[in-house]
């Protein structure tokens, strides 16, 4: 079983643990497996790794496993009680130290996080993930010297390194470094397979390069848009009756407390509801009172956050969406790759951090003499496309 799981068979693991479970019920190993399977499968784990801990509780790596399920449920306290106790099992356990840290930063505690981070990494220095994760919290706090020179130590044991390689690319354009900004992004690209979110931060990089022109900005968007192949669509069956409220979805991860909400708030608010049917896709990390204050701005609230394009794009088709609006781009929390598969007969793009998104499946794109002046690509040839 463990050998099912090492290799990504983790329904079968799942199977044989099951079967192994009828015969031996108190086989904590069992419990664990079990539980490690069903995580690795987007299922519900909890029960089966909280067995596994009151059947091993001096097995470090019980403790830990239940942290990552806990966190994946958002009980943020529970997993920082469950990784703790595994460190205290295990102090030189590098997976609980980056975890624990994530969990902290999750919880706003960022000194905590750095202090994990920092643990794991003299454990490991180089540990898969926790150098990203470090960074991201120095950035977020502002020490970009330290997350400078974290990037540059990492690579001088990991030169390979491509996540933290264009996250010094992200570190000097934050410091407006920009000589250097793009040869390590194009380092970081050196790579055989291309992790999504560098191809994410390149962008938000590009879009504010003081030294490179529109045209070269808009063709890295379009080169990235072209990995999508173009979408297999048909909308003969689309309602078409004029007489109906138009059905609009918008989708955002900051429906929440973010600067984008002075923008899309009065939007929100003065549609006119006579005419219009209002559908959130909510990518939102974590709720506060200004979701609450949006949600009642709908008609139709879904929470996609956990949920994959496809399964969102069908979302979207059954909900017989008119006009789908994009209120991200680029920036976290996007969900673009559902836009590829154009699941609205309309697809339009507004605010993020460039004039485009480089998709074809995006047919509109709202913008004004600020944002992309003229002569950019998309004005110049007057194409709707985004």
């Amino acid at each position: 079983m463990i050998a099912l799981l090492n290799q990504g068979g983790h329904l079968e693991a799942e199977e044989q643990a099951h079967a192994l479970l009828e015969a031996f019920p108190l086989s904590g190993k069992a419990w664990q497996i079990l539980g490690h399977a069903l995580h690795a499968q987007g299922k519900p784990a909890i029960h089966a790794l909280e067995r596994a801990v009151s059947l091993l509780p001096d097995d470090s790596e019980a403790h830990y496993n239940l942290g990552l399920a806990l966190a994946r449920e958002d009980r943020f306290e529970e997993a920082v009680a469950s990784y703790q106790q595994a460190l205290v099992l295990n102090p030189w356990f590098p997976n609980a130290h980056c975890y624990l840290g994530a969990t902290w930063r999750k919880l706003g505690r960022f000194e905590e996080a750095l202090e994990s981070f920092r643990a794991a990494l003299a454990i490991d220095p180089t540990h898969d993930g926790a150098p990203q994760r470090l960074q991201e919290a120095l950035t977020r706090v502002g020490r970009l010297v330290e997350a400078e020179e974290l990037c540059r130590r990492t690579l001088s044991f990991k030169p390979d390194y491509a996540e933290v390689r264009q996250l010094l690319s992200n570190t000097l354009a934050y410091m407006s470094k920009y000589a250097d900004v793009v040869m390590e992004s194009d380092r970081a690209f050196e790579a055989p397979s291309v992790h999504p979110a560098i191809w994410e931060q390149r962008l938000y990089c590009f879009s504010y390069h003081p030294d490179l022109s529109a045209e070269e900005i808009y063709n890295e968007f379009v080169r990235w848009g072209s990995q999508f192949p173009e979408p297999q669509v048909d909308f003969r069956a689309h309602d078409r009756n004029p007489k109906r409220r138009l059905r609009i979805g918008y989708v955002s991860p900051d429906f929440r407390r973010h600067t984008s909400r002075f923008y899309f708030w009065p939007l929100l608010q003065y549609h006119d509801r006579n005419s219009v049917e209002l559908f959130a896709y909510s990518n939102v990390e974590h709720e506060v009172a200004w979701t609450s204050l949006f949600r009642e701005q709908f008609e139709h609230w879904r929470d996609i956050r956990k949920l994959d394009d496809e399964v969102v794009a069908e979302m979207v088709r059954a909900d017989g969406i008119d006009i789908l609006v994009d209120l991200c781009g680029h920036m976290e929390g996007e969900r673009l790759g559902m836009f590829a598969l154009k699941p609205a007969p309309i697809q339009a793009f507004w605010l993020g951090s460039a004039w485009t998104t480089g998709l074809k499946a995006m047919d509109y794109v709202f913008f004004d003499p600020h944002v992309a002046p003229e002569g950019t690509p998309d004005q110049r040839d007057h194409r709707p496309s985004s």
